[in-house]
């Protein structure tokens, strides 16, 4: 019968022993090897007890015809429900935990037996272990046994984190649809855990998918800094924990780039329209002759295909600011088009592409008319697609000469992105 009581006893005189005067270990290097020994003889001891959960979850229970209930050992792999109430005490644990110890040790004393012959020699401890049974929980019998073949000879030269990057490294050699099946099963999963604490603080517990996480910490660290530079928060940690919340609650703002793309069949017609805009900005220069407001008029309406409102205010001489009020309709086939601050008439939709896009408009405000109000200015239906504050891009077909890919670039007119 194997007793460990007397090894415990021995241990205890030898922890006594080194607290004397007479200690057998003086030098550093002395207390370092001893420091050795005891990780591999608890290495060694975490192997016979695993063996031993193993052995427990073994046991079924057999009631016998004269009505008396006998345990039957069965062979090692069998797990019987109550395996973890029978350990939780004597490994001093929850049952939830014991769960966990029984499910492990039933893995290490059969399909991860090299595992377990590794951890008997001292090289690994439990917890090494316990990385290789969880990397392995979902793998077949028979994958998880040449895992483990594979990966015995380099135990206990690796910490918890390059191992179970290891594991995974030979998962993946021997069943790459496996780990194909579990990425996608944890993306799946994700998950977000609020545990409570008794210090009157709460901690969040977060899985989710890598590109939504890095997404959300940049955001976080980016607003986190800016709390640091304005000394709000004694550490970075404390400043992400602040963002963090301000994000989710609302009580912080933060600046955007919007990036919106041309589909190419456009590209050559609003080229064109931007071009002839740019090229009539002369003709501002020159007053033309118009008809007055109550001079009737043989006009084309076209039917809007897109608008866009703006809050003018009166006075305003930054580009993309009108001081005058108006309505007008542009359609880009040539109607005849009312121009929304001077009135007269024009046939080039390009004039009225070129106002929307921030040209500047110096015109007062009409008599009776308010110094500030709402203007309304039917646009092109493509100019959304147009709203990039650095300009549009789009990748337009080749010409003669030309190589067959290249990238139009076409910066828009002062203050598009604003509509």
């Amino acid at each position: 019968m194997f007793d460990t009581r007397s090894g415990v006893v021995e241990v205890g005189e030898l922890f006594t022993h080194l607290g004397s005067p007479g200690a057998p270990a003086r030098s550093l290097e002395a207390w370092v090897d001893i420091v050795a020994q005891c990780q591999e003889s608890m290495n060694a001891l975490a192997a016979v007890q695993s063996y031993a959960v193993a052995r427990v979850a073994a046991f079924e229970t057999e009631p016998r015809e004269d009505g008396t209930v006998v345990e039957v050992p069965r062979a090692l792999g069998y797990r019987r429900l109550d395996a973890p109430s029978l350990v939780a005490d004597a490994l001093g644990v929850s049952e939830q935990a014991a769960a966990t110890w029984v499910e492990d040790a039933v893995r290490l004393a059969t399909c991860l037996r090299p595992v377990l012959q590794v951890m008997a020699a001292g090289r690994v401890d439990r917890w090494r272990a316990a990385v290789v049974c969880a990397e392995l929980q979902d793998a077949p019998d028979q994958v998880a046994r040449r895992v483990a073949q594979a990966l015995a000879p380099r135990l206990g030269s690796q910490t918890a984190g390059p191992l179970r990057r290891r594991v995974v490294r030979e998962l993946a050699a021997i069943d790459p649809e496996l780990v194909r099946a579990r990425a996608a099963r944890a993306r799946a999963e994700r998950s977000l855990r609020r545990v409570t604490d008794y210090l009157g603080v709460d901690r969040w517990e977060a899985a989710l998918p890598i590109e939504r996480s890095r997404d959300a910490w940049a955001a976080i660290d980016t607003l986190a800094r800016q709390y640091m530079g304005q000394a709000h928060n004694p550490t970075l940690e404390q400043a992400r924990a602040d963002a963090m919340v301000d994000l989710i609650l609302g009580s912080c703002t933060g600046s955007y780039e919007l990036q919106l793309a041309v589909p190419h069949d456009l590209v050559d017609g609003l080229l064109a329209d931007l071009a002839a805009a740019r090229a009539d900005t002369a003709q501002d220069h020159h007053p033309r002759e118009t008809t007055g407001p109550d001079t009737p008029t043989d006009r084309t309406t076209a039917p809007d295909t897109g608008q866009a409102t703006v809050t003018v205010p009166a006075g305003a001489t930054d580009r993309g600011q009108a001081t005058g009020t108006g309505t007008g309709k542009a359609t880009g086939t040539g109607e005849v088009l009312d121009d929304p601050v001077t009135g007269s008439e024009s046939t080039d939709p390009a004039v009225e592409l070129q106002d929307l896009a921030g040209h500047q408009r110096t015109a007062g405000p009409g008599p009776g008319e308010p110094a500030e109000q709402e203007v309304t200015q039917p646009i092109l239906g493509q100019l959304a697609e147009l709203q990039d504050p650095a300009g549009y891009r789009t990748t337009a077909g080749p010409g003669p000469g030309e190589p067959a890919e290249q990238e139009v670039t076409q910066p828009i007119l002062g203050q598009l992105a604003e509509l």
